[in-house]
């Protein structure tokens, strides 16, 4: 038997149920069923719950085939949790009125252009720790998504930034994957991303094109930290076009060189770490609007004249 609670709000999690619990009342708006042992939703079933707006699914033992047609017609459904599952794909009857899915921590290594592009509501996908590589992304799979502001990717095994990405995109996550290069291009069309995470990958110096974050205008936060990298180089402008951000994070690399300069013209920047890495002297030509500068673990034995 469903427990019912305040704002319509029903609670059965925790139950060791392994189907849906029967006596949810009709009304129900925020329906919890995580960390139970459900296999599978009856077709049709959710549809009938017209107030269902936000579910979740967290910890259970759903596939692909046990939730086959369960999601369709769920009419005022913004919020989908279903992490923790024995998902390979991305459900392919998402409702157009969805906001935000999380599918962390299935086995998912297939998306469909055509199942993203029919959630015309959705404002955030978080994705981390899936089995999603580069042929996992159709192309153009979020370019048609024009409503997407964050994309979270963290632990898959993708080599490469995903490509057409959302011009409305805000935030993209992509922490402990394999990626090794960032081409020109891939940020084309992201003029209105603020915040990069690319921290912990496999990126080296010469795997950044030169214009790669040419038209990061907005970019608030970058995160290159724990990977290859063995310099920061004046001549490319690299950073040049970021005047808003705020904060670097080049942790944990094998950077030995800093031109002087490099980052002269972020005139927005506050919080620059560059610890453990091989540096042999303090960079030179920093901006003026610098508050928190990290240099700890390096091999420094010369402060130049600033």
């Amino acid at each position: 038997m469903a427990r019912q609670c305040s704002q319509r709000i029903v609670q059965c999690s925790d139950k060791g149920v392994d189907k849906m619990p029967y006596g949810i009342p009709f009304n129900t708006r925020n329906l919890f069923l995580m960390n139970n042992k459900i296999e599978m939703i009856q077709m049709g079933l959710l549809s009938e719950y017209l107030s269902l707006e936000f579910i979740v699914l967290n910890n259970n033992k759903l596939t692909d085939a046990g939730i086959e047609g369960a999601l369709e017609g769920i009419e005022k459904l913004t919020r989908l949790y279903m992490d923790q599952n024995h998902l390979h794909s991305i459900p392919t009857d998402l409702p157009p009125t969805l906001e935000e899915l999380m599918l962390n921590s299935n086995n998912i290594s297939q998306m469909s252009a055509y199942v993203l592009a029919k959630c015309t509501s959705l404002k955030s996908i978080s994705l981390n720790n899936n089995n999603i590589t580069d042929e996992s992304i159709p192309e153009g799979a979020f370019n048609q998504v024009q409503n997407l502001r964050i994309i979270k990717m963290n632990h898959n095994l993708l080599s490469v930034v995903p490509a057409n990405l959302t011009t409305n995109l805000r935030e993209l996550y992509l922490e402990g994957n394999q990626i090794i290069k960032i081409p020109d291009s891939v940020f084309a069309n992201s003029s209105e991303l603020t915040h990069l995470d690319l921290h912990n990958n496999h990126l080296n110096s010469n795997g950044i094109g030169d214009k790669a974050f040419l038209h990061m205008v907005r970019l608030e936060h970058l995160d290159l930290g724990k990977n290859a990298l063995t310099s920061i180089p004046k001549q490319k402008n690299v950073l040049w076009n970021m005047s808003k951000l705020e904060e670097i994070h080049l942790e944990h690399n094998k950077i030995s060189v800093v031109a002087a300069g490099a980052f002269r013209r972020l005139m927005g920047l506050r919080h620059l770490d560059i610890s453990y890495n091989q540096l042999t002297r303090v960079p030179r030509q920093l901006p003026l609007t610098l508050w928190y500068l990290y240099l700890h673990n390096n091999q420094i034995n010369f402060i130049p004249y600033m």
